[in-house]
């Protein structure tokens, strides 16, 4: 399986959307995203939450800009509770930079 690489600096754009049972697009009762960084770092973001990494670009419809801060492996993990609850997750690489080394 081959995933996306980055840089380390720059900044990737998550997106996702929630749907209900039904296929409809909703807004779910929370919406959470759980980073994993490179250096194994976890960090949750919270819709509403701080800091506010987490937009809401129309109804079900989300996105968080994440800079890249080390290099390494990251996974992310997009999830919501109540009404509409669902989840994403996927994987990318940041290259490290010739002053990691």
């Amino acid at each position: 399986m081959t995933i996306n690489s980055y840089a380390r600096g720059a900044v990737v754009r998550i997106e996702w959307t929630f749907l209900d049972q039904n296929g409809t697009v909703t807004d779910p009762d929370a919406v959470l995203l759980d980073v994993k960084r490179g250096d194994r770092t976890l960090v949750t973001y919270v819709y509403l939450g701080s800091p506010d990494l987490i937009v809401k670009d129309s109804t079900g419809v989300y996105h968080a800009d994440v800079p890249l801060t080390v290099s390494g492996t990251w996974h992310y993990r997009a999830y919501a509770t109540g009404e509409g609850a669902a989840a994403v997750h996927a994987s990318f690489y940041v290259e490290p930079t010739p002053t990691d080394a």
